[in-house]
């Protein structure tokens, strides 16, 4: 073999044995999501005047989407999506706390689309935990009400503070 053959397979060679230690070391890899119910994950919901419509994952930003109808004749001012896997847990509240008087984000009778990351993969659960209707009423499980109380008063608070300082 001549040396210059030689020189091509070297260099092919390393480009190959480079290209693999790439797609092994570096590449970021989507992480599978795995549940123990079926896939899409069931989406359960505590409240009783909302109804899970449809859930489906995004692949390409790694989140769960879940839409929701609004069965109820009251506005929703905020909504809980919560994960949750033995001690770990993770929520999502769009919420309108921070606003002087409450905007309704999903209209009686209507659908509203929620996400939430898929960071507890294998055998999480997720449910729609709580609600704030435009009245003031709560609904929903009631450790999920707690921390949708807590994020409200902690909202009031600023809101407090915003108010001293003008």
């Amino acid at each position: 073999m001549s040396r210059f053959k030689r020189y091509l397979l070297a260099v092919f060679l390393g480009v190959c044995l480079g290209g693999i230690v790439y797609a092994v070391v570096f590449h970021k890899k989507t992480p599978i999501v795995k549940t123990g119910g079926g896939f899409p994950p069931e989406v359960m919901s505590c409240v009783k005047k909302v109804k899970v419509i449809n859930r489906r994952i995004d692949a390409a930003l790694n989140v769960l989407v879940v839409e929701v109808e609004n069965t109820s004749d009251l506005g929703i001012v905020a909504i809980s999506l919560e994960s949750k896997k033995g001690s770990d847990s993770y929520s999502v509240v769009p919420s309108t706390f921070e606003a002087d008087e409450p905007i309704v984000i999903i209209k009686p009778h209507e659908r509203y689309e929620l996400t939430i990351e898929l960071n507890l993969t294998a055998n999480a659960s997720f449910q729609v935990g709580s609600v704030v209707y435009a009245d003031g009423t709560e609904d929903g499980c009631q450790a999920s009400i707690g921390k949708m109380r807590k994020l409200k008063a902690d909202h009031e608070q600023i809101k407090a503070q915003r108010k001293g300082s003008k």
